[in-house]
């Protein structure tokens, strides 16, 4: 009975040990497993369309080599930057590792955004929002600009041509234009050319810019344009200055188009704004000998109409006569009118029998937008009278004593030429197959190319890292270079005692380009140069009139310094030289 109660006690004291190590086990690995985890962070929720955000995930105890997938934030945003750090740290004992990835976003949208959920070895980050509003602009800008969506007409029918333009007028200098890409449900969008002019409105000088599309409805109904958003840069860069303005966004009203469908019994007819057709003989004669060619060029012109839409060019099979086709030639051009699609085809006819032969007339039936009615277009009839060939016996039309030997010479040519086109294509192809194109060795040579631009790139940081800095913001002329700094300096001030400002500019520009000034040093003369910018450059000229006289003075000024900066630089370059050739005592110096 003693043993059996000592067993038991062994064994209970067992148990409670293990009972007490996996505890020990839970409190310590708990904390690490429940510290995995997948968060998101924006630097703000509210921003304007021209300004940037900051999107940091932080991954915490995840150990994966991977990254969560970024490509869905290009839908709402422009990625301009992205980063990515690591840290480890250690905590009574308790180590954790961290990553994170840092993005820089401009959005392109107004409105709400809803930042997409990343996933990252099994978990995800949290949903978030950022509400984006336009840039606000001053009573003075909202004078001097002017967003319009505009279209050329307010009904239309399926597969009629719509331009839908959108004017934006400014009387600022602006730079680096952004517009959204016009997408319309059930509707074709092509963009046309864009076109930039000058106007005048109520005694104050506009430019204009248009983007213009041509939009093909799909099916009957109201067609929705939805609204249109452009940003742009204010002002523009100097020379002397690197400083950028602010960014605008404008946005535009919506468009409702109604349109309406042809009649039922004319679904698939040619929609378009303008068609001509025109014919081309290649023997204007009115009669021809048996066994000879004459060859039909038919040329069509349509303005407003989808390729796909336009009937092809054919000719129906005529009694007696052989015809032989050639592969139609076609162009389209984007143009202020819309699409202007040019097509043309020529015919080869052979006629088989002697006798008078009759060509049908030709006829288009198509919908003409600009009159809303329909339209026939026709190509004549003609006739043309075949002959008997010189000493050879011939047929009338009724199909006595045929020609055979004359047509079966020209139907065996025509054989030959067909035969001989047919074994050129397949030789063309056999050529394209046997050498295929190597993308591999083309993507080789963009690594390359991509690789050496970078060690370029890196080469030059280094270089510039490198230069000691000056006293001044400039590279001081020495030897030719400074006789060259004196004839143009003499020059500048003839310039500013009798030349034009446009002189003056041009031999300033020259004399800082030789001396490789960055800095002008001085408020008064970057502000004279300013106006002398703006009084010859700017469309809207300004009242205020530079002060030659102050910026002659504070020109000598400048140069007074440079000089005076290269001479003290002179001279410690030649007490170092001396120095290192001579040594002195110190002792002896003082």
């Amino acid at each position: 009975m003693k043993v059996i109660k000592k067993v038991l006690k062994n064994r209970i004291a067992n148990l409670l040990a293990v009972v007490s190590l996996l505890l020990a086990y839970l409190l310590l690995a708990g904390p690490a497993i429940a510290a995995q985890s997948l968060t998101a962070s924006l630097s703000r929720h509210a921003v304007s369309i021209s300004d940037t955000v900051t999107l940091q995930l932080k991954a915490t105890d995840i150990s994966t080599l991977s990254e969560p997938d970024f490509s869905t934030l290009e839908t709402d945003f422009n990625v301009l930057g992205k980063s990515v750090s690591h840290s480890l740290r250690n905590t009574n004992g308790v180590t954790s590792k961290s990553t994170v990835w840092t993005i820089q976003l401009q959005p392109k949208n107004i409105g709400s955004i809803v930042l997409p959920i990343f996933s990252l070895a099994g978990l995800s980050s949290q949903e978030m929002l950022l509400s984006v509003s336009r840039e606000e602009l001053t009573a003075s800008d909202s004078a001097d600009f002017q967003l319009q969506l505009l279209a050329n007409k307010s009904t239309a029918k399926v597969n009629e041509q719509i331009i839908v333009t959108l004017r934006f007028s400014y009387a600022q200098n602006v730079s680096n234009l952004q517009n959204s890409e016009l997408l319309i449900a059930n509707a074709k969008v092509i963009k046309l050319e864009d076109k930039g002019y000058e106007t005048r409105k109520n005694g104050k000088n506009y430019g204009v810019y248009e983007i213009s599309y041509a939009v093909f409805a799909a099916s009957a109904g109201e067609l929705k344009v939805p609204v249109q958003q452009i940003k742009v840069r204010l002002g523009r860069n100097s020379i002397f200055s690197n400083s950028a303005g602010k960014t605008i966004s404008m946005q535009s009203e919506p468009l409702n188009i109604q349109i309406t469908q042809v009649e039922e019994s004319a679904v698939g007819i040619l929609v378009a704004d303008s068609v001509q057709i025109e014919e081309h003989w290649s023997n204007a004669a009115s009669e021809i000998n048996l066994g000879d060619s004459i060859t039909r060029q038919i040329s069509m012109q349509i303005i407003g109409a989808q390729a796909q839409s336009i009937p092809p060019i054919k000719m129906e099979e005529i009694a007696g006569v052989t015809i032989y086709p050639e592969a139609a030639l076609k162009s389209e051009q984007k143009t202020e009118r819309g699409l202007v699609t040019n097509r043309s085809r020529s015919f080869a006819i052979v006629p088989t029998i002697i006798g008078e032969l009759l060509i049908p007339k030709i006829t288009y039936k198509w919908w003409n937008s600009t009159t809303g009615e329909y339209q026939t277009t026709i190509l004549a009839a003609r006739k043309i009278q075949v002959l008997a060939a010189a000493n050879a016996g011939g047929n009338s039309i009724d199909g006595t004593d045929p020609s055979a030997d004359i047509v079966q010479q020209a139907a065996t040519e025509q054989a030959k030429n067909e035969q001989d086109n047919l074994e050129s294509q397949v030789i063309l192809e056999k050529v394209f197959v046997e050498h295929p194109f190597n993308q591999w060795l083309l993507i080789l040579n963009i690594g390359l190319v991509v690789v050496i631009m970078v060690l370029a790139v890196l080469l030059l940081r280094a270089s510039r890292r490198m230069v000691p800095n000056q006293p001044y913001s400039v590279d001081l002329p020495c030897g030719d270079r400074a006789i060259d700094e004196e004839k143009l300096f003499s020059r500048l001030q003839g310039a500013l005692k009798s030349g034009s400002d446009q002189d003056i500019y041009q031999a300033l520009i020259t004399w800082a380009k030789n001396a490789a000034i960055k800095d002008w040093q001085s408020s008064q003369l970057q502000g004279n140069i300013r106006v002398l910018e703006q009084q010859l450059y700017a469309e809207n000229k300004v009242s205020q009139q530079w002060d030659k006289k102050e910026f002659v003075l504070e020109l000598k000024l400048l140069r007074k310094k440079l000089l005076a900066g290269a001479k003290q630089k002179s001279a410690v370059d030649k007490q170092s030289a001396i120095a290192h050739i001579y040594p002195v005592n110190q002792r002896e110096v003082l």
